[in-house]
């Protein structure tokens, strides 16, 4: 008789993010880590999801069906805009999770077409809300919504490959959304 799952799949996605987060360095993780981390055995996770890149689109999948297709809150588009901007900058334990930390298994992880599709798709999908609640504003200078929240998304992602690498001269997120939305008014 199979044993009862005691952890639904967005129990073990949820754990997997605590554990990749708590993580520090660029060394690859393994099934049998992230298995004693979330309380699974490597084999209950491979039984369940096919492989670490199959866990890996789980995740993927799920931050992809995340994405607002758009704005949640149309009374309040800047307020629910700063509020997506200051997400990328949330804390853990009080101290900020290096992006590099996180993107350390990017380049091998894209040469998984299925990871690759699902990090393009998430991708297009955040620019696509972020430039819905920058066009739900009143700014005369904003150039084409979609370029805009590219430059937002691209500027967020270097401040947070900058605060990684330990350059103490970076601009923090509210500062850059700040600057921009100043600067589109």
């Amino acid at each position: 008789m199979a044993r009862p799952q005691t952890l639904s799949d967005d129990e073990v996605l949820d754990r997997l993010v605590d554990f990749l987060n708590g993580r520090e360095g660029l060394r690859a993780w393994t099934l049998a880590e992230a298995g004693g981390a979330i309380g699974l055995s490597p084999a209950g996770l491979l039984k369940r999801f096919g492989s670490r890149n199959g866990l890996l689109a789980a995740l993927s999948t799920r931050w992809v069906a995340g994405i607002p297709g758009s704005p949640r809150r149309p009374e309040d588009p800047e307020g629910e805009l700063a509020a997506w901007v200051a997400s990328k900058a949330e804390l853990e334990d009080g101290r900020r999770v290096p992006l590099v930390t996180r993107l350390s298994q990017l380049v091998g992880d894209l040469a998984d077409p299925v990871l690759a599709a699902l990090l393009v798709e998430g991708w297009r999908r955040e620019r696509a809300y972020v430039a819905a609640l920058l066009t739900a504003h009143d700014l005369a200078r904003l150039p084409d919504p979609d370029l805009a929240a590219a430059l937002l998304l691209d500027a967020l992602t270097g401040a947070g490959l900058r605060s990684g690498a330990g350059d103490g001269a970076q601009a923090e997120p509210q500062q850059i959304f700040e600057t921009l939305m100043e600067a589109w008014k």
